[in-house]
């Protein structure tokens, strides 16, 4: 029984016959690009009574039942998509050639845009958290553990342990996610409660501020690699790498051809999207990468550049169809990093052929893809208290490879760098006059402790032999409280006292009864019978610290995260041998098992070609494009290794060779006070108040450590 197929438009379905079609009609599907399904008529050239016109929606079926002419029911999709512009032929004689696209057609002509947080000024209720520095550090933590801030009524704020010390001892936090919407801001200091890790105890003292009122505004200047969570106006980078990423893209052809969305924020039918998520099997993580009027599907490609044996496949057969993004290599993401498991994550699909094709059959092996092995340099220019530093990371695979290895295939990619800067004061304390004088209790010591701070003692008439305390010195501050000098305030301050050090200063005025005896008249040896008592006031700085050098880390922007096992990753995309030909086939029905998405095995009575028992290094005849002639049973498919042939141009790396701009710009989307978490920051310092907290430029982004004030 021949194979009935019919096609769908504007509610009307007809046979192919009955709309004119010859039976020619093929049908071509690739990876990476539009799939075209090709009608031509006997039409005459009259483009205004034209059977279909650009961008007409239709669906051509398979088997379906029902009376000629319709309603038909059952049966099966074989396409999906959008006529193209017509092309009129008069060879043999006049007839039109009307070209079907798939859904990708729509990411070939869609421009790719993101969300940017536009600053319209701050509510006059809510909060959110803006900074936070460690109060009690606490024990156990390790560096990337994450956990919120306890307190308050709203979306509790997030942070990340950036450097420990000893026994696990918080040194540096970062904020992730400054909170959303407090009515009621958190204390301070602050409880945390851990989300990852062991540790325990940690204290925050924070600072608020008001919430920013932020207003999402469509941008082209795209950031791929960087995750806006909207609601709560802060970026982070996609947890699931490039994956996320290219679900954004898809989400945003959504967006933009459902008539319900659109920005719509009620009212949204996702029953009308023009395209379904499917298995998304990339996972690696990418450095956020800064374009500008990028097309959806150069977005794609862009991201699937860290996976290069992706196949991208549509799923015709569902409503709305469905694309999937499935490598050849299976991996582990719940290890980190990442583990390669094998090369069976695509199926197998054995095609017994004959030795007749067997003899027909041209195979080219692909071995000069294959290098021994991929090295990926990534480099930071660090800057640490003003000096530049340079910072090389190799991620080499296999290991044992070197820069002097033949062939090998080697590759630069510069990152964002740290910024370091430390803080130094040197704190001096009177050492000539000691505090300890006056605190000793020996009345010796006392007066020459107020020899050397009250001038009205030098006075030449005073016999400085006579100077003797009679009463017990008392120290207090401004409200009159008594300050302890013997073990608290143990020194006078003589210069200036940072309030990062840690330590304490405070005004202190000293009183004490002192006796002398004055001399006759001046220069003469004999002194008045009548001695002077009085008593005798100082005001002074009195400190916790000592005279020394204190250091502190000031500040701190940290580097670029350095992706993980993207040369492995490269490497295993090309070492497996691989196969590069066609196969043509002529059955009824068409075969439905060789599709994109499969590896085939070729088995003829003398040769296979592909392994399908070899998990960890297989054979591979991995399919790129299926072309079918559905009417008379001809299918061609091309095997091999992807579209992209040079290596340079399949592992780009996200324009490594180009000059790029990366997340730490930092990247405008969010409130500018929150963070990507990976980029540990929690203060935008690099920004003014409100205006500056949409901030956009190099070194805009970097964070306070434990200081406990604003440089």
């Amino acid at each position: 029984m021949p194979t009935f197929y019919t096609l769908a438009t504007r509610e009307v379905e007809k046979s192919l016959q009955d709309w004119g079609v010859t039976l020619d009609f093929e049908v071509f599907r690739q990876s990476k690009g539009a799939n075209t399904a090709t009608l031509r008529t006997v039409e005459n050239f009259d483009p205004v009574a034209a059977n279909w016109f650009f961008k007409q929606k239709a669906t051509i079926y398979r088997d379906r039942v029902g009376p000629a002419g319709g309603p038909y029911g059952g049966g099966a999709i074989i396409f999906q998509g959008y006529f193209d512009d017509p092309k009129m032929e008069a060879t043999p004689h006049q007839h039109i050639v009307y070209e079907l696209k798939s859904v990708w057609w729509l990411f070939e002509r869609s421009q790719f845009k993101q969300y940017t947080m536009q600053f319209t000024g701050f509510s006059k209720t809510n909060k959110r958290v803006i900074s936070a520095t460690v109060s009690n550090p606490g024990r156990n933590y390790k560096s990337g553990d994450t956990g919120t801030v306890s307190g308050g009524v709203g979306t509790l704020a997030t942070y990340k342990v950036v450097a420990v010390g000893a026994n696990g001892a918080v040194i540096l936090v970062t904020l992730t996610n400054g909170g959303g919407n407090y009515t009621q801001a958190p204390a301070s200091p602050a409880g945390t409660q851990a989300s990852s890790g062991i540790g325990a105890g940690l204290t925050l003292s924070i600072t608020t501020g008001p919430f920013p009122n932020l207003v999402a505004k469509v941008s082209s200047e795209i950031f791929l690699g960087e995750d806006l969570h909207q609601a709560d106006g802060f970026t982070e980078l996609w947890p699931n790498g490039n994956g996320g990423q290219v679900g954004e893209v898809v989400d945003w052809i959504n967006e933009t051809y459902n008539p319900t969305k659109q920005g719509a924020q009620a009212g949204r039918n996702d029953a009308l999207d023009v395209v379904q998520k499917g298995t998304i099997d990339p996972h690696t993580m990418m450095p956020v990468t800064r374009v500008n009027t990028y097309f959806c599907d150069e977005a794609i490609r862009a991201c699937l550049r860290w996976d290069p044996d992706t196949v991208i496949v549509e799923d015709p057969t569902t409503t709305p169809p469905t694309l999937h993004f499935r490598k050849l290599a299976r991996w582990d993401y719940t290890t980190n990093p990442p583990t390669f498991k094998d090369y069976a994550n695509l199926p197998a699909v054995a095609v017994p052929i004959t030795a007749q094709r067997e003899r027909q059959l041209v195979v080219q092996g692909q071995l000069s893809r294959r290098v021994p092995g991929v090295i990926i340099i990534y480099k930071s220019l660090n800057v640490v208290d003003g000096a530049t530093v340079a910072s090389f990371v190799a991620d080499v695979f296999p290991p044992g490879v070197t820069d002097w290895t033949p062939e090998v295939s080697t590759h630069l990619i510069e990152l964002e760098g740290s910024k370091l800067v430390h803080l130094q004061a040197l704190v001096k304390v009177n050492e000539v006059f000691p505090l300890s004088l006056l605190a000793s209790g020996d009345p010796a010591s006392q007066a020459q402790w107020w020899l050397g701070h009250d001038r009205s003692l030098s006075d030449p008439a005073i016999d400085p032999a006579t100077i003797a305390v009679k009463s017990q010195a008392t120290v207090v501050d401004d409200q009159g409280n008594a300050i302890d000098v013997v073990n608290a305030f143990t020194q006078e301050l003589a210069s200036a006292l940072p309030t990062w050090t840690g330590q304490v200063s405070v005004r202190a005025h000293v009183s004490q009864q002192i006796s002398f005896t004055r001399k006759a008249k001046a220069g003469s040896v004999v002194n008045e019978t009548r001695q002077a008592t009085r008593v005798h006031t100082k005001t002074i700085v009195v400190t916790t610290a000592q005279g020394q050098l204190y250091t502190a880390l000031g500040s701190f922007t940290q580097a670029e995260a350095i992706p993980q096992n993207v040369a492995e990753s490269v490497f295993r995309s090309l070492a497996f041998p691989q196969y590069q030909g066609t196969i043509s086939f002529d059955d009824f029905p068409l075969r439905s098992d060789v599709q994109l998405g499969t590896r085939l095995v070729l088995k003829g009575p003398n040769l296979t070609f592909g392994d399908p028992d070899d998990k960890v290094n297989p054979s591979v005849i991995l399919v790129q494009s299926v072309r079918q002639r559905p009417a008379y049973g001809q299918t061609e498919v091309t095997f091999g290794a992807g579209p992209a042939v040079d290596l340079d141009a399949w592992i780009e790396l996200a324009r490594a060779s180009r000059g790029r701009l990366t997340w730490n710009l930092p990247s405008n989307r969010g409130d500018g006070g929150s963070n990507p978490s990976g980029s540990s920051v929690s203060v935008d310092t690099g920004a003014d108040a409100p205006s500056d907290d949409t901030s956009h430029g190099v070194g805009g982004l970097s964070f306070l450590s434990v200081i406990g004030s604003p440089l």
